[in-house]
């Protein structure tokens, strides 16, 4: 017990030396409603979609008075926490599986399961207010798969009730469980084809029973509330295939590489396969082509499925969503450790592989951590300057400022120029109900921010183009009411 704790002590402080920058105080897009609307409304609205365990924590935040300003540092720490407790689980369930003798190999199984967990599209989590509670999810995910495994009808309610557990913590981690589940399969030693197709269609009528549920839960929410989600329901299976294949793949990766840079993880991911690959050809192991072929489609596959349930005009993807297309490095190092080489060379290449990779994902956490941390800066000069132009007005003028009616400048842009296009680094003023909750909430006062009609826009800032703010060019004012165009 006391290893199990140090090994636990000693991932947990590698977890925070990879996420501390995140620990900064600093607000992401979410955290503005929830500053606007308060810890109880968004505890609903949290409910109204399943996440059951993120609505009694908001809720909880709400009976004590939690203060917003640390909620980004909170949540940061517990994410992991958490994260730290998913490495460790999954580190001694596959390392009692394989039963690895040499601590070089030990080591190469850590660090991949470290960087399944912590891997590129996880970054756009940690830095939202409920990210350890999605953190949970995988964790619950990891028992589901191995009591499946472990067979037997006791096991297998108790599966299905932590992939229950598991979705009301966040639907979008559901993509988690057929790899790992996979992952779990092979190295307990049951890996023949006709055991992974059992043990897939098992783990596929759990995972359909756990929406069900979610289902079932949102529609009662939905009903008691008031109100439906839009998502679910009406849904048309052949149009959302096709919109998988034409739209939410492409979409999904193109989401995925504004993370990273794209040309050094496809190095990555292909100087990994081609190892794979020789080592299956050497070995003689061709049915393990169908085994790899397996875990490799599961990963793409698997963030999809509930895209076939929803309705077709509201389907959508996003990074925290499709997290399994970043783990292929870990996996083919994982595949290795399933079926090992002789071949010794090969063994010091992949662990230089995956130690450089690595480092490499240490450094783009930085970087992303960095320009979160730019864009929330950036944001808030933005809001300081529009909240000090409505002080001086005010001071200077009787009949007060109380509606803003906001437009875009012809080419606004949605992200920033200093970073990758992804989640983190969008701007605030690209979003309309970002600036109709943050700016209210900086401004002090319950000021009314709207959409400008294209009438006012036509006569004040039609064909206006800027890429600073120009206070006498992009702000009109008539009576109570205030135009302001962003660049």
């Amino acid at each position: 017990m006391k290893n199990k704790l140090l090994f636990f002590l000693c991932i947990f402080s590698i977890a925070i030396i990879f996420t501390y920058p995140v620990f900064v105080n600093s607000h992401s897009l979410d955290s503005y409603c929830t500053m606007f609307n308060g810890y109880s409304q968004t505890a609903f609205w949290f409910l109204q979609n399943g996440r059951i365990f993120s609505a009694l924590i908001f809720y909880l935040f709400s009976l004590i008075n939690f203060p917003f300003d640390s909620l980004s540092f909170v949540s940061s720490f517990l994410s992991a926490l958490v994260l730290a407790l998913c490495v460790c689980r999954l580190y001694y369930i596959l390392d009692n599986n394989l039963k690895l003798k040499s601590v070089l190999e030990k080591g190469i199984l850590l660090v991949s399961i470290f960087l399944m967990f912590f891997n590129f599209l996880a970054i756009e989590l940690i830095a939202i207010d409920e990210s350890f509670v999605i953190f949970f999810g995988i964790y619950f995910i990891i028992l589901s798969a191995q009591k499946l495994i472990d067979g037997g009808k006791k096991n297998c309610l108790l599966s299905l009730v932590y992939m229950i557990l598991a979705l009301s913590c966040y639907q979008g981690i559901a993509c988690f469980l057929f790899p790992i589940l996979l992952l779990i399969l092979i190295t307990s030693g049951k890996y023949s084809i006709k055991d992974l197709l059992k043990y897939l269609f098992y783990a596929l009528i759990v995972y359909g029973i756990s929406f069900l549920f979610e289902f079932i839960l949102i529609k009662i929410v939905g009903l008691i509330g008031g109100s439906t989600i839009g998502k679910l329901g009406n849904m048309n299976l052949i149009d959302n295939f096709i919109i998988i294949i034409k739209n939410l793949l492409p979409q999904a990766l193109k989401t995925f590489f504004g993370f990273i840079n794209a040309k050094y993880y496809y190095v990555f991911c292909v100087v990994l396969l081609l190892s794979t690959m020789y080592l299956i050809y050497k070995d003689n192991r061709k049915k393990n082509y169908i085994i790899l072929l397996i875990l490799i489609v599961s990963c793409i596959i698997s963030p999809f499925i509930p895209n076939l349930f929803m309705n077709s005009d509201s389907n959508y993807t996003a990074a925290r969503m499709t997290m399994t297309l970043a783990i292929f490095p870990s996996l083919f190092v994982i595949y290795y450790l399933i079926f090992p080489s002789q071949n010794k060379f090969l063994t010091y290449f992949i662990c230089f592989v995956i130690c450089l990779f690595a480092l490499f994902t240490f450094y783009l956490y930085h970087q992303s951590s960095k320009i979160n941390l730019k864009r929330y800066k950036e944001d808030m000069i933005y809001i300081n300057n529009v909240k000090s132009y409505i002080n001086y007005y005010n001071d200077k003028h009787k009949e007060k400022i109380k509606r803003v009616y906001y437009a875009r400048d012809i080419n606004s842009s949605y992200y920033y120029s200093f970073g990758h296009p992804n989640g983190i680094n969008v701007r605030l003023s690209a979003i309309d109900w970002a600036i109709e909750c943050a700016y209210p909430v900086y401004t002090e006062k319950k000021y009314e921010f709207k959409p400008m009609k294209k009438s006012d826009y036509n006569r004040y800032f039609k064909g206006k183009d800027y890429n600073y703010f120009n206070v006498k060019r992009q702000i009109r004012v008539e009576g109570e009411n205030m135009y302001l165009l962003i660049y």
